[in-house]
């Protein structure tokens, strides 16, 4: 109903600062506001419960074996 009210595909992200807007336009109760936040709130809380340390996701860098030397260096 937003996306037809806004003319625009909106997508399912900061559905906090959506309900604002909407519900200022009166495009919206304060009730489905309210759906709209607790929304975002569970989003928020689903996406975060995968947080890790940046260390936790490092992948090594595996060391360089040493190249033999050239058959020019060889012959010299």
């Amino acid at each position: 109903r937003l996306c037809k009210q806004t003319k625009q595909h909106l997508s399912f992200t900061r559905l906090d600062a959506l309900a604002k807007r909407a519900l200022e336009q009166g495009w919206i109760d304060a009730k489905e506001a309210e759906v709209l936040q607790r929304a975002e709130a569970s989003r928020l809380r689903s996406i975060n419960v995968d947080e890790f340390e940046p260390e936790a996701l490092a992948v090594p860098v595996p060391e360089k074996a040493p190249q033999p030397a050239s058959r020019a260096s060889e012959a010299a």
